[in-house]
């Protein structure tokens, strides 16, 4: 493997980790995180979904503030993954995190705080602060994690909570 190949490789593996770790500690439920390529993607990190209730309420404009909580957690960590990258490489990839973004814009849309032409904006804004923060006071756990995925490519929950957790 080249250098170039190793630090794209690096660069996936950082931002994968900071989707798996954001999805540990705010409860998402973590299935695995891989950077094992597919014809669509470098990496993935499979989580739980919404579920059914939050999604519909969703669609109808009008979460509980539970539903709003655990949505708001699932954007975060859909961001934490380019806040993760970004703090390694210096700028946001908004071109590589493409599918990050179209997700989190689906759930911005309909949780936005009022109907004014700028309510998606700062809601996107206010996620985006939110895990720009905690990849800040997670990046040490970040890199554990990037590290473990550069050597086995691929973890399960139980593997990435083990190292979150420092054991």
């Amino acid at each position: 493997m080249t250098a170039r190949e190793r630090r794209k490789l690096r660069r996936t593996a950082i931002h994968e980790a900071g989707h798996a770790v954001a999805d540990v500690y705010l409860r998402n439920g973590l299935h695995r995180a891989t950077i094992v390529a597919t014809d669509n993607a470098l990496g993935h990190v499979a989580s739980r979904h919404l579920p059914r209730d939050h999604r519909v309420a969703l669609e109808v404009g009008v979460p509980t503030p539970a539903q709003r909580r655990r949505i708001e957690a699932k954007a975060t960590a859909l961001l934490a993954g380019p806040a993760a990258e970004r703090r390694f490489v210096g700028r946001w990839d908004w071109i590589g995190a493409s599918s990050d973004i179209d997700d989190l814009t689906d759930l911005a849309l309909n949780m936005a705080e009022d109907d004014t032409e700028h309510g998606p904006t700062r809601w996107f804004a206010k996620i985006q602060e939110r895990a720009v923060g905690f990849v800040d006071e997670h990046w040490e756990e970040i890199g554990c994690v990037a590290d473990a995925l550069m050597d086995r490519r691929t973890l399960s929950a139980p593997a990435v909570r083990k190292l979150v957790a420092g054991d």
